[in-house]
């Protein structure tokens, strides 16, 4: 899995700034970042979306950088979670992207 941090063009080409290459071992943890949309529920239940994944919160999720009550729609994120069977991202982590 890579992680690609940087501008993005008119033409929807990334001028990247950093690039991290991660290898966790675990396959079935995923990476979603961007701003969130649609944020319902309340800290520390939420549900957003951030590019058209659906991502929940629980008591369990780490938040880094930012406080779950600061989360708010248009605030820029980077989720990390299980994916469920429904596509939607448990996150186990979410922390305010660079």
């Amino acid at each position: 899995m890579v992680q690609v941090k940087g501008a993005r063009g008119a033409d929807g080409a990334i001028a990247a700034s950093r690039i991290n290459v991660e290898n966790n071992g675990d396959d079935n943890q995923n990476e979603v970042a961007g701003a969130v949309s649609g944020l319902s529920g309340t800290c520390p239940s939420l549900t957003f979306t951030v590019h058209g994944t659906k991502v929940t919160t629980t008591a369990g999720t780490i938040f880094d950088g930012v406080t779950c009550a600061r989360v708010q729609n248009g605030t820029s994120v980077d989720v990390k979670g299980q994916r469920q069977a429904d596509g939607t991202v448990a996150a186990t982590r979410v922390q305010l992207e660079d």
